[in-house]
């Protein structure tokens, strides 16, 4: 059942990247409310209602916060800070037990998520730029790919090894625990000295003054609005449509680890010369055509409300929402 796929809180493989995140969006959200209704004895209604909503909110404050502090503070402590807000996530699943508990988990699990997007700004500033596009397709491989694994091993801890849920959420927070070992010894960003408020302000009007950034921006409010909403809420709708199906066994995490397995590839994909060539000179027919490939895929999930035509049509997004992101997070480096 499993995105317990994040029970493994993406194993040391995306841990030395992961500082950032801990649980990615979709094993971390599906891990959480598996915890939070098998063992804390809450509704779906409230956990899609009164629990999940709040990481999402919180996520939009803390980003801000983080940007902020990873620019005049350091990229570095942010990370590390990350990891500690998955960190207090395990352990507020582990040891809480009433509605804010739950709703405080849910905004450190926010704060860790806010790191994430920070790391992609860090690993710009530790490499050079002809090697944008190669890291960046190399760490989100890693990210899904660490998924696969913890959706493959999570399952085999439940189904097959008949574990509690309780037990992953320990291997999940001792992954986190590794992690933010790690963020200890990353390579710190060297700059003379943090720029003045005024000067990141005016990098910003530059930016936000370029019709093709803003272009871009645009697509990252939309797609990612599509890409959360999938990532962490698929799992529940699985649920409900296998108990209206009267099957007994729940596939979710080998669901989650093929459609990672996928993006993985897709991500790296992006690195291949030939691909990049292709894709770098054609910028807006590629993000065009895989926006329009994700779209069909959605349709697929939308029009058969059954679950092998929304599993397959999950694994499709999957594959050309990672190829975009691996090609449109390098290019706004």
């Amino acid at each position: 059942p499993t995105d317990s796929c994040a029970s493994l809180e993406q194993p040391i493989i995306s841990k030395t990247v992961d500082v950032e995140d801990g649980a990615g969006s979709s094993a971390g959200h599906t891990e959480e409310g598996k915890k939070v209704k098998e063992t804390k004895g809450f509704t779906d209604d409230q956990i899609n209602s009164q629990i999940y909503p709040w990481s999402t909110y919180a996520c939009i404050p803390f980003l801000l916060v983080g940007g902020c502090l990873s620019e005049f503070v350091g990229y570095k402590l942010e990370l590390i800070l990350g990891a500690l807000g998955r960190l207090a996530t395990r352990f507020l699943l582990l040891f809480g037990s009433s509605l804010l508990d739950m709703q405080i988990m849910q905004c450190t699990y926010a704060f860790g998520t806010a790191a994430e997007e920070i790391f992609y700004g860090y690993l710009f500033h530790v490499v050079p730029k002809e090697k944008y596009q190669k890291l960046t397709s190399m760490n989100l491989a890693s990210y899904v790919f660490s998924h696969m694994l913890s959706g493959i091993v999570g399952d085999v801890m439940v189904d097959a090894c008949h574990k509690s849920y309780t037990s992953l959420m320990w291997v999940s927070a001792a992954s986190v625990i590794v992690a933010a070992f790690i963020a200890l010894f990353l390579t710190g960003v060297k700059r003379d000295k943090a720029p003045r408020p005024k000067e990141v302000w005016k990098t910003m009007k530059w930016a936000y003054e370029d019709k093709v950034y803003v272009l871009i921006l645009f697509w990252w409010i939309f797609g990612n609005c599509a890409y959360g909403l999938i990532d962490g809420y698929e799992s529940s709708l699985y649920d409900m449509m296998m108990v209206e199906e009267g099957t007994e066994k729940n596939y979710n995490g080998t669901v989650f680890a093929l459609a990672q397995l996928v993006a993985s590839i897709s991500a790296l994909s992006v690195a291949v010369p030939r691909i990049l060539k292709v894709a770098y000179y054609h910028q807006h027919v590629t993000v065009g055509a895989m926006g329009i490939w994700c779209i069909l895929a959605l349709t697929l999930m939308i029009w058969y409300d059954r679950i092998i035509p929304m599993c397959i049509g999950f694994i499709l997004y999957y594959l050309g929402y990672h190829f975009i992101n691996a090609f449109v997070s390098a290019e706004t480096g």
